[in-house]
């Protein structure tokens, strides 16, 4: 009877050093992804406060620019090149930015789905 009960204790105790595991697994990936997403809001402020002062300046030299331009009416084309060539340096920008501060993409590339899945895995 030793034996046996011996027996059910180990494997009972193997049992919940396993569960033990998973479950410190699954506070550390939660705890990753906190921070991953904590370094990415602070990367974003740091990116935007940069952006941000680039388009202030950059705007006070288009505004120059075409105020300078729109003196002469004849130069209409230029004005619309201008005005686009302006469009694209403030469009081209967001759109990175709306990319590289993708919480999807972060969460792809950082290896967090990866530990996720292992996670999964071993559940």
């Amino acid at each position: 009877m030793s034996w046996a009960w011996r027996t059910v204790w180990f494997f009972l105790l193997r049992y919940l050093e396993g569960q033990a595991i998973v479950r410190a697994k699954r506070q550390g990936v939660i705890a990753y992804i906190r921070a991953l997403q904590g370094t990415r809001h602070a990367l974003l402020l740091l990116v935007m406060a940069f952006f941000i002062f680039h388009f202030i300046v950059l705007s006070g030299v288009g505004a120059l620019v075409t105020g300078l331009f729109l003196l002469n009416m004849e130069t209409q084309t230029i004005l619309t090149v201008l005005f686009c060539i302006f469009a694209l340096l403030f469009f081209v920008p967001i759109a990175i930015l709306c990319f590289a501060f993708s919480e999807r993409a972060w969460y792809r590339y950082s290896g967090a789905q990866k530990m996720v899945d292992d996670l999964k895995d071993a559940a």
